[in-house]
């Protein structure tokens, strides 16, 4: 009787961990499925905005490792305008109908690549609004993160450089041992044209 019992107990615990695996494994490639589905919209919503605004969407793969500021200004400097994908950095306003919206784009080789677009208000208040999760801009907001969350359409009149120093230091704050790494970032200064938002 008691070697049935224990059969019992164990088909029982058996059945119930072979269940959650199973639960478990539908959860995940459900959510794995969409993913994938809202991947696949993202980058459809993308293309339409590449095409329909004739952008260029393919520099990223004409750099060379060291991105020379002339290599940008015959990439980016063009007629037509480019496609950025990054993260917005900062948005101010510059007079009563336009904002300036801070981009940018950590390179894996290379200085780091950043946009200052002029765009009207209209264009980022609306922006804003449909994808605020906050109360206010915050560390919160999603889009001011270090992922590429964000796409923009932007012409580009012209490129500049400047060198941002960072403390690789430690210790206390009037004791600091270290030393201090220049930076090389790489500005584009343009219109926005449109801005998407790459949510996952």
């Amino acid at each position: 009787m008691k070697k049935v019992l224990w059969i019992l107990v164990v088909l029982v615990v058996g059945g119930y961990f072979v269940n959650s695996y199973l639960e478990n494994k539908a959860t995940e490639e459900a959510e794995r499925a969409e993913a994938t589905k809202k991947r696949t919209q993202i980058e459809a919503a993308v293309s339409q905005v590449v095409a329909r605004t004739d952008a260029i969407d393919d520099w990223e793969s004409q750099l060379n490792a060291g991105i020379l500021t002339i290599e940008l200004e015959r990439l980016w400097v063009r007629p037509r305008p480019i496609l950025f994908r990054g993260t917005i950095k900062d948005i101010f306003t510059a007079d009563l109908s336009r904002y300036t919206v801070l981009l940018e784009k950590s390179m894996f080789l290379g200085p780091t690549l950043q946009l200052s677009l002029s765009s009207s208000k209209e264009i980022i208040d609306s922006f804003l609004e449909k994808h605020f999760i906050s109360s206010h801009i915050s560390s919160h907001y999603p889009l001011f993160g270090s992922a590429e969350n964000v796409a923009v359409v932007a012409r580009i009149h012209s490129i500049r450089t400047r060198k941002i120093q960072h403390c690789e230091c430690s210790g206390h704050q009037d004791e600091l041992y270290g030393y201090v790494e220049d930076e090389e970032v790489k500005i584009g200064d343009g219109e926005l044209i449109d801005i998407l938002y790459l949510e996952m």
